[in-house]
């Protein structure tokens, strides 16, 4: 369990991404949606890495895991919408490239389940919140986590307006899947 949990705290470390995603050496995706009255996005940051690892398989909570990722690697299937999003508007990828995750604090909390403290350094404002995993497959080691970001809470993009149809919801739905790869 420990080692699961070890190795989990990697891959939990894209968690927090909603903006992270799928890498082509990355064992998962995380996945981000974002909706307004007659729209939804759904979206992907290609651009990112492992940027620090420290692994303690014995005792995971002193276990921290450093990403960068790449804002500017957004991708929502609509190049028109993600240039909108890399403009100052939103992201500010010119002022603002990369956001900087950093997860640690590894706990169980039950048989098949663990929580993790990340911290996140997006637009110039810093937070730390918990997300919580699921241990979906032991055997073939999946692991995944489901949490919701207010993008208000990082000055991204205006507040929502029930006046402006166009206007996006200020949840962001955040889901992962990864899995783990066997420790070395």
């Amino acid at each position: 369990m420990k080692n699961l949990l070890a190795c989990g705290i990697v891959l939990g470390t894209l968690v927090l991404l909603p903006l992270a995603s799928t890498a082509a050496a990355a064992p998962g995706e995380i996945t981000f949606v974002a909706e307004n009255k007659v729209a939804t996005a759904n979206g992907t940051f290609h651009g990112w890495k492992v940027t620090k690892a420290v692994i303690n398989e014995t005792d995971p909570g002193k276990s921290r895991v450093e990403i960068e990722v790449d804002l500017a690697s957004i991708d929502t299937d609509s190049e028109r919408r993600d240039k909108h999003l890399r403009n100052p508007d939103f992201f500010d990828v010119e002022k603002y490239p990369t956001a900087h995750i950093v997860i640690e604090n590894a706990k169980l909390t039950g048989k098949d389940a663990f929580t993790v403290d990340v911290t996140m350094d997006l637009h110039g404002v810093k937070r730390t919140f918990p997300v919580s995993f699921r241990i979906d497959d032991r055997e073939a080691r999946k692991i995944s986590a489901a949490f919701t970001l207010n993008r208000m809470d990082f000055a991204i993009g205006e507040p929502y307006s029930m006046l402006n149809p166009l206007s996006i919801d200020e949840e962001i739905s955040v889901k992962v899947r990864a899995t783990i790869p066997p420790a070395s």
